[in-house]
């Protein structure tokens, strides 16, 4: 099973929301990273054929999407960042609902319901009114929804926005439960949503793929190359014009820096451990240099 994205492109007037994006994507979980509006939203919709690209072509199992239509659709699992859902609905009345609309068979329909329901710990709420339902719980019921269809292909975007810490950390392990014979593709600009459970990091940035690669691979990239140090406050300009600085503390007359360098600064510093997020910013914050 693969989904393959050859040379896309996506034009809106006179702005390119995407590139000349290819990749290939097989079974396992992809992180696809990048701050907002660098087309993550745009390239995802075009996954799930809701938008048409200006050029190139997506491709299941060889097949371009737009061929395969209603047949691509009926493998599809898709979590908008905002889904759609009418408040005085029961949570089991509006996965019935949506069962209806995907054309599953009342039976079938009937007996999944309840069993997504409990894979995504809503088991005990099923009879309440969506209204009442918190954000983790809305989250939860578009996944839910999602999987009405056991789809071979499921698309997430920006799933843990608006989540407190513990909710992410649920929706992870959920998530990752879920991988087993899937491609699952999770959109965030959230580096701790994805360091631990995607197979590869995609990182996106005007309409293009940046980097890419497993989680140790990119943090690889890296070694010998952050470093940390106590600084003099008046020196802490002349470090952020000249390095990428991931972080910054200040405290008794002195400033705590994270910085990416390929040498020591200066005597002030030490070699420290990299990671996803010290990527995140040498990637984009050199990009935006140049």
């Amino acid at each position: 099973m693969k989904l393959t994205v050859s040379n896309l492109s996506k034009q809106f007037k006179n702005k390119s929301a995407v590139d000349g994006l290819s990749i290939e994507l097989k079974e396992g979980v992809y992180g696809l990273l990048g701050a907002n509006g660098v087309g993550k939203t745009t390239f995802i919709q075009m996954l799930c054929g809701i938008l048409s690209p200006t050029e190139g072509e997506i491709r299941f199992n060889e097949k371009n999407i737009m061929d395969l239509g209603e047949a691509y659709r009926d493998i599809l699992g898709y979590v908008p960042q905002d889904f759609g859902y009418f408040p005085e609905f029961t949570a089991e009345k509006f996965m019935l609902y949506i069962a209806a609309v995907k054309g599953l068979p009342a039976h079938y329909a009937k007996e999944s319901v309840q069993k997504l329901l409990g894979k995504v710990n809503l088991q005990k709420a099923s009879d309440k009114k969506i209204k009442t339902f918190s954000g983790g719980m809305k989250k939860r019921l578009g996944i839910a929804q999602a999987l009405l269809n056991d789809p071979k292909v499921l698309i997430l975007d920006e799933p843990t926005a608006g989540l407190d810490p513990k909710e992410r950390a649920y929706f992870r392990g959920m998530i990752s439960d879920l991988s087993k014979d899937r491609i699952v593709i999770l959109s965030t600009h959230i580096v701790s949503d994805v360091e631990y459970i995607a197979d590869e990091i995609i990182f996106m940035k005007d309409g293009k793929i940046e980097s890419r690669g497993s989680v140790r691979a990119l943090i690889q990239t890296l070694t010998g190359k952050v470093w940390e140090g106590n600084v003099a406050e008046k020196d802490v300009g002349k470090y952020s014009e000249k390095y990428s600085v991931v972080n910054s503390h200040f405290s008794d007359k002195r400033t705590y820096i994270r910085l990416i360098a390929d040498k020591k600064p200066s005597i002030d510093f030490k070699e420290a451990e990299p990671t996803l997020e010290d990527v995140y910013i040498n990637i984009f914050r050199t990009k935006e240099a140049e």
